[in-house]
């Protein structure tokens, strides 16, 4: 898979997340989380919008010229946790948390193999971006797990 398809199968991943924040703003009664899940959910949209400028950059196809030559698994990065609509609110931020923190480690991955300073400084800000969605999400799991007792 070259660079443009895998930029194509984050693309999807991105909206995957964006179609599970929807489904759960609307299962939720949980007007914090509601609001938690807004913020990301256009914080996600920012990321797909970024993500499809950045294929246009004549740059990318330099910054990943020896791409074919590198073992590089998508697999890795994508959470085998699935969402389904009885999950629980404590299981859905465990899943949250988790796919968080693959994507993250993906977009370093990325940004530690682009050989073009921008390219990599372009997946640096999107890794650390997740990170920090992640430890919303983890703050928002252990208020929930705090207010439980």
């Amino acid at each position: 898979m070259d660079i443009d398809k895998t930029l194509d199968r984050i693309i999807s991943l991105e909206i995957e997340i964006e179609n599970t924040y929807i489904s759960y703003i609307k299962k939720t009664d949980n007007q914090s989380l509601k609001q938690l899940l807004y913020s990301l959910l256009d914080q996600e949209k920012e990321h797909k919008k970024r993500l499809i400028e950045i294929k246009k950059n004549p740059s990318l196809l330099y910054a990943f010229a020896d791409w074919k030559d590198r073992e590089f698994s998508l697999k890795l990065y994508v959470s085998d946790k699935k969402y389904s609509e009885s999950i629980s609110q404590n299981d859905f931020l465990l899943f949250l948390i988790d796919k968080k923190e693959k994507m993250s480690k993906l977009y370093s991955n990325l940004s530690s193999m682009a050989r073009d300073r921008n390219i990599a400084f372009f997946f640096t800000s999107l890794a650390y971006e997740e990170q920090k969605h992640k430890n919303w999400v983890v703050n928002r799991y252990e208020l929930e797990m705090l207010s439980s007792f």
